[in-house]
């Protein structure tokens, strides 16, 4: 019986690695048929205002993440009768340290803001963004380690689709 149930599992896990991957090639192959779009919409120069915000927002997204998201998979299997109060625990971590990054950011915002180059409103916008990232980004491993990669699929086509819709308009 439980060669049997491991063995549904091994064809689960492969069936949804597989479309993980396809699905991702889709996506990030949306990021690439949208560079002509931004180039004909853009100057040189806000072209090149438009990738410095979105490193920023990448980097950003990771220190707000403090890499949280890479414990999921692990907790899933360490805390099966507790993983969603271990989701819950990082979560709200998360949260209080947004809220600390948030505070800082605009308490110390005369200190970089030339480095920056970036308006307070702007800079309030891409920490917004970046915490709304990575709680995207949290809750599409969390998917993965549940093997729903429908839901995952779904979530990140909405995504990619607003972002390129909202980075248009």
């Amino acid at each position: 019986m439980d060669s049997i149930k491991k063995e549904e599992m091994g064809k689960s896990a492969v069936k949804a690695g597989l479309w993980y991957t396809i699905g991702n090639i889709a996506l990030k192959g949306c990021a690439f048929l949208t560079l002509p779009v931004f180039t004909r919409l853009l100057s040189t120069s806000d072209f090149g205002v438009y990738n410095a915000y979105i490193a920023y927002e990448q980097i950003f997204t990771a220190i707000l993440g403090v890499g949280f998201y890479g414990t999921i998979k692990n907790a899933k299997l360490d805390f099966k009768g507790k993983f969603d109060e271990y989701l819950s625990s990082i979560t709200s971590l998360s949260v209080l340290i947004f809220g600390l990054f948030l505070v800082v950011a605009n308490v110390s915002y005369p200190v970089y803001s030339s480095t920056l180059g970036f308006s307070r409103f702007v800079t309030n916008c891409l920490v917004f963004q970046s915490f709304g990232s990575y709680l995207l980004y949290f809750y599409g491993v969390k998917l993965n380690a549940e093997f729903q990669y429908r839901s995952f699929l779904i979530l990140s086509s909405i995504n990619v689709l607003g972002n390129t819709v909202l980075s248009i308009i």
